[in-house]
């Protein structure tokens, strides 16, 4: 008696769940994707990906890639996309890559500014001031 009633349950819950499996739709993208502007994606190569540049690479659209400079395409594009930069220090790495005088006026920034250029550098990654990498 007991196993009928644990049989019964079991394609309930299988019933059930097919029932729910119709409504289901299967999506493909990223969830956490960083621009440029995020201090620790600029400092790894990452310093001319801005957010549009991603949501069209998302999209299928042919884009630069910053590292080896090649055009990259997805072959199928993500259903979704979600540009997760870091809001603390956003865009900070570009402005003191770019050479702000104004900016680097505080003795951390510019301590600051010498790390990454150095990093940056020895890692042949960046670009100053609008000139791109060869």
């Amino acid at each position: 008696m007991r196993t009928q009633s644990i049989r019964k349950r079991i394609l309930a819950t299988a019933v059930a769940a097919s029932a729910l499996a119709d409504d289901k739709v299967l999506l493909w993208g990223d969830t956490h994707l960083h621009t440029n502007l995020s201090p620790g994606a600029y400092m790894n190569k990452n310093t001319t990906v801005t957010s549009d540049t991603a949501y069209r690479f998302a999209g299928g659209v042919a884009v630069i890639a910053d590292d080896t400079r090649a055009k990259v395409k997805l072959e199928t594009p993500l259903d979704f996309l979600a540009v997760t930069d870091h809001a603390e220090c956003a865009g900070v790495p570009k402005l003191l890559w770019g050479g702000d005088d104004n900016f680097v006026q505080h003795e951390s920034l510019d301590r600051y500014q010498r790390v990454l250029r150095e990093r940056v550098e020895t890692q042949g990654g960046g670009e100053r001031r609008g000139e791109a990498r060869s």
